[in-house]
C-alpha cells in the first residue's frame, strides 16, 4: 500500500515516511495543504490511505478533507493534530 502524508512539520514527516517504509509501506510526503489536495486529486488510485495534519499552511486539513469527500474521494484518511477538545474531534 502507499500512503500519502501531509504534514507541514518536515522532520515530522520524514520520520513517518521512513517508519512506514521500514514496515514495508511505501509512502510520499507533502508539506502543505494546497500540494497534497491537489496530489490525491490526480493520483486517487495511487494512495491506500492518506496521514493528514489539521493545521496545515495554504489549506487547513479540515478542509482539504471536506472537499475530498464533497468530490466523493473515499481514500482512508488519518487526521493528526494537536487538538484535543470533544469539539474537534466531532468535527473530524
Amino acid at each position: 500500500m502507499k500512503i500519502l502524508i501531509i504534514e507541514d512539520e518536515a522532520k515530522l514527516a520524514k520520520s513517518l515516511k521512513q517508519g512506514l517504509e521500514q514496515q514495508g509501506y511505501a509512502a510520499d510526503y507533502l508539506l502543505d495543504g494546497e500540494s497534497g489536495q491537489r496530489r490525491l486529486e490526480m493520483n486517487q488510485n495511487e494512495y491506500g490511505l492518506v496521514i493528514l495534519d489539521v493545521m496545515l499552511p495554504g489549506k487547513d486539513g479540515m478542509t482539504v478533507c471536506n472537499e475530498w469527500r464533497k468530490q466523493k474521494i473515499t481514500t482512508p484518511i488519518l487526521m493528526l493534530t494537536a487538538r484535543d477538545t470533544v469539539n474537534d474531534k466531532i468535527t473530524g
